[in-house]
């Protein structure tokens, strides 16, 4: 998930330069020492300032003006105040404003300190992903003047200030040989639009476990917490997927014992879920990453409401189409996303008898498995084997090209775990087990012929149907069952003596976005099927916008409340 910065709003400087001597208009030793002050309320080592000569030796990715230096120092001076029931002044409540926005197009340049090809079209992906993934646009314009940024080439490494900071030149370092990858320019432009790492979430122990012991000390702040008040959260799910998230040996003390002979004594963190542990330090941006940014910048671009359905958005790029998660395609979300033709079909219905999935190939697939509707039972998968050639596995690094991902809880907006290693051991169990909802999400993704995997699945729970002679499950019977748009005809036909079981719940109770179903007690062959609640749209919390699912659609009825229809097309 990722973090917002609420914005530092200090006087606008005229250079935002990262170099040997200094950053923005800071020298070394002012830069130093406030890096000191820090790292002492943060209770953490200042020995390895003694010897540090340069910002590299005392910084990670990410650097500061002296405004947002000053700010950091007295949020933490105001959080020991807060735990020690003191108070401070609040000289700083006016940093606590909406995040300052770029003015697009962002204006950008090459220096030309960077004289790779390659590096230079690292730089041009980079910017290209955030472009295509949000509303922001960017303009070449190598005669910058009023605000823009420049990309450089240094010693210094792969470093960007965060957010908007008001300068006419705001320089992202990117050092040719090191940092030059399409992720880590991406990571950084993101700094630069101001995105903070996940890993910095004020949760983050929730999720992840950092092994201090093991990182660089001028890097231990990257893989630190943030003061809730520092940042905001949006949204609520932790993003193990994000551009903006570290690898698992992110901020490694001993690069080059691992790189000799990388082994898991290695890895400075793992995720608490064994099974994201290949998901973490992502080279792409996630559908979340481009969310985050689209809701603070664009968020008034759309004016059309559309009937955006699993959690997709409308597109700020197009504003007649939806911007949907990973997995799902259409129009509105409204179907998966288009498979390979030889993945075969990609609906699948699990059953009481265990079923298997085989795929092997250079192919893309999307599946979905779901339990048939008003059935009580849940989904039981295990991944029995995955077959990753050396060369296009990632075992210690992050899945990136050729993995399967299995996304048990479709209704979160964040990415399943992908797992890439042929030691299925390495994910917490020989046979990695997803499962315990209706529905269930099964990504294949390999560039390779000899890439496969084999998952087993079946549905476990209640039975969907009830023997002969017993009662009907308990909970409450609707007498005046919701209207139904050509509801599927039961089995048979209906009679007057015809006794029914109760309606089973809803899993989401609007929109006409699931079904209820209920069986004949005298007749275990006949069963009725209808959408529940299909009149009242869903409310997403996150974005506060309405929705209803196929076949319905939004509109507004004659007192101009919204409702949800019949498609006319239906």
């Amino acid at each position: 998930m990722l973090l917002l910065l609420l914005l530092f709003l200090g006087p606008s400087l005229a250079t935002a330069e990262i170099s040997n001597e200094r950053i923005g208009n800071l020298s070394f030793a002012e830069y130093a020492q406030y890096i000191r002050q820090i790292r002492e309320l943060q209770g953490l080592d200042t020995s390895f300032l003694h010897n540090a000569t340069s910002f590299k030796d005392i910084v990670g990715d990410v650097v500061y003006t002296k405004e947002q230096l000053e700010f950091t120092i007295w949020e933490l001076n105001r959080a020991l105040a807060v735990k020690e029931n003191r108070t401070i002044p609040d000289e700083f409540l006016f940093f606590n404003e909406p995040f300052r926005y770029w003015k697009t197009p962002i204006n950008w340049q090459i220096d030309k300190s960077i004289n790779s090809p390659l590096m230079k079209k690292r730089i041009i992906e980079g910017i290209e992903n955030w472009s295509n993934e949000t509303c922001i646009t960017f303009q070449h314009n190598d005669h910058i003047t009023n605000g823009g940024i420049k990309f450089f080439s240094s010693d210094q490494g792969c470093m960007s200030f965060i957010g908007f900071i008001g300068s006419q030149v705001q320089t992202i370092s990117l050092k040719q040989g090191s940092c030059e990858s399409e992720g880590t320019a991406t990571h950084e432009i993101g700094h630069a639009l101001g995105l903070f790492h996940t890993q910095n979430r004020p949760d983050r122990d929730n999720f992840l476990r950092v092994d201090t012991n093991l990182i660089k000390p001028e890097l231990q702040g990257a893989l630190g917490k943030h003061t809730p008040s520092r940042t905001e959260t949006y949204p609520k799910q932790y993003d193990y997927a994000s551009i903006m998230h570290y690898g698992c040996t992110g901020g490694l003390l001993d690069t080059l014992a691992w790189q000799n002979f990388p082994t898991l004594k290695y890895i400075t963190m793992r995720t608490i879920d064994p099974r994201y542990q290949h998901t973490i330090g992502s080279n792409t941006l996630s559908f979340l990453d481009g969310k985050a940014i689209n809701d603070v910048y664009c968020s008034r671009k759309c004016h059309q409401k559309l009937p955006c359905q699993n959690h997709g958005y409308p597109n700020p790029n197009d504003c007649s189409k939806c911007k949907c998660p990973e997995g799902y395609g259409g129009a509105y979300c409204e179907k998966l996303a288009s498979s390979h033709n030889l993945c075969g079909p990609t609906e699948l219905e699990a059953t009481d008898k265990p079923q298997k999935l085989y795929k092997i190939g250079q192919l893309e697939c999307y599946f979905r498995i779901s339990v048939p509707g008003g059935d009580d039972g849940t989904i039981e998968m295990h991944v029995e084997s995955l077959t990753i050639p050396g060369p296009f596995a990632q075992d210690f690094f992050a899945c990136r090209k050729n993995y399967i991902e299995v996304n048990e809880d479709p209704e979160t907006l964040t990415n399943g775990p992908r797992l890439c290693s042929s030691d299925l051991r390495s994910y917490g169990a020989s046979r990695v087990k997803f499962g315990g909802k209706r529905r269930l999400l099964l990504f294949f993704k390999s560039q390779h012929y000899s890439n496969s995997f084999t998952v087993t699945y079946r549905r476990v729970g209640r039975s969907p149907t009830l023997p002969k002679g017993s009662s009907p499950p308990k909970g409450q019977t609707l007498t005046t069952p919701a209207p139904t748009p050509n509801p599927p005809a039961p089995v048979g036909t209906d009679s007057p003596d015809c006794q029914w079981g109760e309606w089973s719940e809803c899993d989401i109770p609007c929109g006409g976005c699931s079904k209820r179903r209920r069986q004949s007690l005298t007749n275990w062959r006949r069963s009725q099927t209808e959408y529940c609640s299909w009149s009242t749209p869903c409310k997403y919390a996150f974005t506060g916008t309405y929705m209803c699912c196929a076949p319905f659609m939004l509109t507004y009825d004659e007192n101009s409340n919204r409702v949800c229809q019949l498609a006319s097309n239906y």
